[in-house]
């Protein structure tokens, strides 16, 4: 669950799907692709970042929807992104059987 700006509240179900908090009740977003639930949304460029496992990361924005979800590591659940600095910090822990915790940053590259 996130507050976004110029958008609202958006939920993600633990089937990928994402919904918008409007007036009138719930409107679906879409789905993300890999279909699993969402551990981190945040707002990004007037849409909307979230994370997943299996190192699941991808967009939204309203004018064009859901962006091809991307994967920092397959073997990284990434449970939260935090802006940080000129970047965003994407904070979890391996999905392989000692689950160490890990932190990645990534910069952006600007439009």
């Amino acid at each position: 669950v996130a507050a976004i700006p110029d958008l609202g509240l958006v939920v993600a179900r633990a089937d990928g799907d994402f919904f918008v908090r409007e007036s009138e009740g719930w409107r679906h977003l879409g789905r993300m692709e890999f279909r699993e639930l969402a551990y981190s949304i945040i707002p990004f460029r007037g849409g909307f970042l979230f994370s997943g496992e299996l190192g699941a990361v991808g967009q939204y924005y309203p004018a064009t929807g859901f962006c091809p979800t991307q994967t920092t590591y397959n073997s990284f659940t990434v449970r939260r992104i935090v802006p940080f600095l000129d970047g965003l910090l994407f904070v979890g822990n391996t999905t392989l059987v000692d689950r160490k915790s890990q932190a990645t940053i990534l910069r952006p590259i600007d439009p």
